[in-house]
């Protein structure tokens, strides 16, 4: 985005990098002409350890280059339902994080059974974020 002077800098990337770097950095940066390394790092370093799943955090991270509602883009790009789309993504993403971060239980059994991951549940998480990943590479 930064390299391609002919457009602006979006306004989301712009409020970031202002928060990332400080004034002193820009000026030393751009004083020996190394503004592109100095944003590549300090982006870098914000996102190395974020994941971007789930509908707000992908969202998020699109706005940084301009793209203010990637969902309806990928959405009409696929010819697929955006709040469908949306809500299959939240589905899963959410799961996944349950998974991860505390195991997936039936809490109303007792003793807690661990919920089953179907195959077919899984193929169609895969088919879904395939999906996603595919179109957002055809719109940015």
């Amino acid at each position: 985005m930064l390299k391609d002077i002919t457009k602006p800098c979006p306004v989301k990337l712009r409020e970031q990098l202002k928060q990332l770097i400080n004034q002193d950095e820009l000026l030393d940066a751009a004083r020996i002409g190394d503004l592109l390394t100095r944003v590549e790092k300090a982006l870098k370093e914000k996102f190395e350890e974020s994941s971007f799943q789930g509908v707000k955090k992908i969202t998020e991270a699109m706005r940084l280059i301009g793209k203010e509602d990637i969902f309806k883009e990928i959405a009409d790009s696929a010819s697929l339902n955006e709040q469908q789309l949306k809500e299959s993504v939240g589905r899963f993403t959410k799961r996944r994080h349950i998974i991860a971060h505390c195991g997936d239980y039936d809490l109303t059994q007792t003793p807690p059974e661990e919920n089953p991951i179907t195959k077919p549940d899984a193929e169609e998480c895969i088919k879904i974020m395939k999906k996603v990943a595919k179109e957002i590479q055809k719109v940015i």
